[in-house]
């Protein structure tokens, strides 16, 4: 897939009405960037993920301030746009199985947290995760996740290089 072809894969991807619902607590400012790794080892793209005017952005390139970064083969970004789901909950599950054990390892998104908590919290990505809704909560319970101290603890240790940097 081209680059042109992946920014409006990536375009596309965020502007379903799930991503909308999903990312509908994210104030403007909010920026993730995405590393993409290509097969073969050709040299590793960047995305940025950010909210302007209340809309859902990509464009290529580097975040200017990005709160947090995804590193991921494409294969594996490409696995997750073609999920039709509508489901919150289920996108999200997806998602931190593939950032806390993945099956296989070309499965597994590095995250790495640019910001402390406030910064998060500001930029409103714990909305995110209250969207996910009750089966969301409970899957992050079961993951060791039951409390928010728990959840500051894990950026803790994903902003110091920590776990789902692996």
């Amino acid at each position: 897939m081209s680059g042109s072809d992946l920014v409006q894969n990536l375009e596309d991807y965020f502007q379903r009405p799930v991503a909308v619902r999903a990312a509908e607590s994210l104030t403007d400012g909010a920026e993730v960037e995405l590393r993409v790794i290509p097969p073969l080892g050709a040299a590793e793209r960047a995305f940025t993920f950010f909210k302007s005017d209340g809309r859902n952005r990509v464009r290529e390139g580097l975040a200017d301030a990005p709160q947090l970064v995804f590193t991921l083969e494409q294969g594996c970004l490409e696995q997750i746009m073609r999920d039709a789901s509508s489901d919150i909950s289920y996108i999200g599950i997806q998602l931190v199985r593939r950032i806390l054990a993945p099956e296989h390892p070309e499965e597994k998104i590095l995250v790495e947290v640019r910001t402390h908590v406030m910064g998060l919290v500001l930029h409103g990505y714990f909305g995110v995760l209250k969207a996910g809704g009750q089966a969301f909560a409970l899957y992050m319970a079961s993951q060791g996740l039951h409390s928010f101290g728990r959840i500051k603890e894990l950026i803790g240790k994903l902003a110091a290089g920590g776990e789902g940097r692996k």
